[in-house]
């Protein structure tokens, strides 16, 4: 796959009904951390948006299929989102995870994929429910993601209904509003050298004070505007 194609397949899914999620992949949902976690979580405030018939106030552990469709890696799988809520009932449990995704041959449990962005269309239809994603393969593919729905950072995940926002597709658009540089754009010791994290830090905020904002406001979009240096 190429950056083109997730242009092109950002494009294409915008006028779709439903909603847009989008995260990096955490060791746990990919089990790269020998947690044998269930498989991907979605906090519950936005899978009982994405999902309402999930949210069954009594009910044991609901869970509602869901048909997985991989258009970047191929791959189908009939999984199941579970709200594993046991903690009503004297457990320790309140979380919703994607279960059943096909094995190891899932890009969302593939180790390798590990802090890749993933990009889920979880559609809104009536009868099967449905989601199309991609997960990102490389660094391209990632500059069109966040590109379109901005920076994503690690255990911040990006949600929307698809007529609630205007997107873009654009690899061109990143430099406008985040932090990665091209290589004409990058200070000539960085490319001999990895940076030290002084120097990280010092380029965000040139690039990025966000002064006038809230604090907590700030450090988060610093940070977010270091990851993207970093990476």
């Amino acid at each position: 796959m190429s950056a083109d194609q997730l242009a092109d397949w950002i494009s294409r899914n915008q006028e779709s009904k439903g909603y847009w999620y989008v995260k990096r992949l955490s060791g746990n949902d990919t089990q790269a951390t020998g947690s044998h976690q269930a498989g991907p979580y979605i906090p519950n405030r936005i899978a009982f948006q994405m999902i309402p018939e999930l949210n069954v106030a009594g009910a044991d552990n609901p869970r509602v299929p869901l048909r997985l469709v991989s258009d970047s890696h191929d791959h189908e799988a009939d999984a199941t989102v579970i709200w594993y809520n046991n903690r009503s009932r004297g457990g320790t449990r309140n979380e919703i995870r994607m279960t059943n995704l096909g094995g190891s041959r899932s890009p969302l449990l593939d180790p390798e994929n590990t802090g890749a962005i993933a990009i889920m269309l979880v559609l809104d239809q009536l009868g099967t429910r449905e989601s199309r994603y991609w997960v990102c393969m490389d660094s391209a593919e990632e500059n069109v993601a966040e590109a379109a729905f901005g920076p994503i950072e690690p255990g911040v995940p990006w949600f929307s209904a698809t007529s609630g926002v205007a997107i873009s597709s654009d690899a061109s658009a990143v430099s406008k509003h985040d932090c990665w540089l091209t290589l004409d754009q990058m200070p000539p010791q960085w490319i001999d050298a990895f940076p030290a994290p002084q120097e990280v830090f010092a380029k965000a905020m040139s690039l990025r004070d966000y002064l006038g904002e809230p604090a907590d406001s700030r450090l988060v979009r610093r940070r977010a505007c270091e990851y993207n240096l970093f990476q």
